[in-house]
């Protein structure tokens, strides 16, 4: 029974064909870009090997520091929370131009405030593709900017990859999804190395 402002929940079965080119990963696993681009999308491939190759040096510094943008304050505590149970101190913000205005602000110098981005690609006032562009114009060091994305068309995946993402994890996510996030993008396993000195 539906009542006003108390919201539904709704349970939909949905025949669909899967597409081959695209491997299916395990849902408890990250969504390497890179890994899900079909083969005859050469030039699409080339382009996300290139922002991967753009990736800076890690840093020497104890802890991880995450920048989650979100609109929605559940995904961002949702999101936030994950990270601070793996060791990460996160700061939020609830749309790209904060995003960027924040990124403007802290990443000068060669040691940057943040050591990567989790991203919602559809926000209000300005969208993650927009802001993951005008954060790669910034003049800071490079840091990896993962899509948060319940989408997983190759159109979307271009956005990505021509915005200047570097990964995209599908909404929800599992803590071990972000482990292994950051894992592939070497912040994890440094952060346990430094902490055992």
């Amino acid at each position: 029974v539906s009542e006003i402002d108390k919201g539904t929940v709704c349970t939909a079965v949905i025949p669909i064909e899967v597409d081959n080119a695209i491997p299916l990963l395990p849902r408890d696993s990250t969504c390497d870009i890179i890994e899900t681009i079909p083969n005859e999308n050469a030039n699409l491939r080339s382009m996300a090997l290139e922002e991967r190759k753009s990736r800076p040096l890690l840093r020497e510094r104890r802890t991880i520091s995450a920048l989650v943008v979100d609109d929605e304050p559940l995904i961002q505590m949702v999101i936030g929370g994950m990270l601070n149970k793996l060791g990460c101190k996160v700061k939020q913000a609830s749309n790209g131009k904060i995003a960027v205005d924040i990124m403007a602000e802290t990443q000068s110098g060669d040691v940057p405030q943040f050591d990567i981005i989790f991203m919602d690609a559809n926000m209000p006032v300005m969208n993650g593709y927009e802001a993951a562009r005008l954060i790669r114009k910034l003049p800071i060091v490079r840091i990896p900017i993962v899509a948060l994305s319940a989408q997983d068309s190759i159109t979307h995946k271009r956005n990505c990859i021509e915005a200047g993402m570097t990964d995209i994890l599908s909404k929800p996510c599992t803590i071990s999804e972000i482990q292994r996030t950051l894992q592939l993008h070497q912040l994890l396993q440094h952060q346990i190395m430094n902490s055992s000195q």
